[in-house]
């Protein structure tokens, strides 16, 4: 049986280095159905991946293919939790 996962992902360093973007900011919040938590980070990763596959298809020419092992996954949690408020949105600056 399925069930509902949330689940926070890294995206790789590399596509910060090739987009520009403070690799800080290159999270993914994924709102998953899976059998267990490793299915529903399997999906997450899928998922993740077709979509910047498709986001950054221009700056991905010529390098090494993406794969889903090289999203990090940070959490998972049983059951669908909308981000309310991420740690960049406070307004503190950190080194």
């Amino acid at each position: 049986m399925k069930i509902d996962f949330t689940v926070v992902l890294v995206r790789p360093e590399r596509l910060s280095q090739l987009t520009g973007e403070d690799s800080r900011l290159n999270v993914y919040v994924a709102l998953v159905r899976g059998s267990d938590p490793f299915d529903a980070q399997r999906t997450a990763r899928k998922e993740l991946l077709k979509a910047d596959k498709k986001a950054f298809r221009e700056e991905l020419k010529g390098e090494p293919a993406l794969k889903s092992s090289e999203y990090t996954m940070v959490l998972t949690f049983e059951g669908h939790h909308s981000p309310k408020w991420f740690g960049w949105q406070t307004g503190v600056q950190t080194a």
